[in-house]
């Protein structure tokens, strides 16, 4: 069963609440982006998606180191124009059940072995606070947590003929 979609007939399947990560939603903004990723997002039920604050952050930190000026001004008519509009409501800030989630998270001795892993704990922090499933790709990382992952490029890619 997928998290958040449907059945391979078009059933619904029980309802998932999911916390997209920012590698799946910037994977949107690629060229190329994989098929497999955009089948599985374009089977959401998008009242049932959220995002992070702190992806908002990472991708307005991404526009910002951007070194090609016509790409950054692209970026940013999407992060203004479609994402931040597409999710508003769904936006989730780091307010103190999750930073305090964030401190026990942080505490964890798998995860107190390892640098350069606290912003990645705030997501964990928030799709824990809140119960969602983080759909990401980085399940090395986010294994570390104690959450449920998915990873969509897992997902089976549409067949073309």
């Amino acid at each position: 069963m997928t998290p958040g979609g449907t059945g391979g007939h078009g059933e619904a399947v029980p309802t998932v609440r999911l916390l997209l990560d920012t590698n799946v939603v910037s994977e949107l903004t690629r060229p190329r982006p994989s098929a497999a990723v955009v089948a599985y997002l374009g089977r959401l039920d998008p009242r049932q998606t959220y995002l992070s604050l702190i992806t908002v952050g990472e991708i307005e930190r991404g526009i910002a180191q951007m070194d090609v000026p016509a790409r950054a001004v692209k970026l940013r008519n999407w992060l203004d124009g479609q994402l931040l509009p597409g999710y508003a409501g769904r936006i989730l800030p780091l307010d103190e059940r999750v930073i305090r989630r964030w401190g026990e998270l942080m505490a964890l001795p798998a995860v107190r072995a390892r640098t350069g892993i606290a912003v990645d704990a705030l997501i964990a922090a928030t799709a824990s606070t809140h119960r969602l499933t983080l759909v990401t790709r980085n399940a090395r990382d986010f294994g570390l947590f104690p959450i449920q992952i998915f990873d969509p490029w897992s997902f089976p890619a549409p067949e073309h003929p």
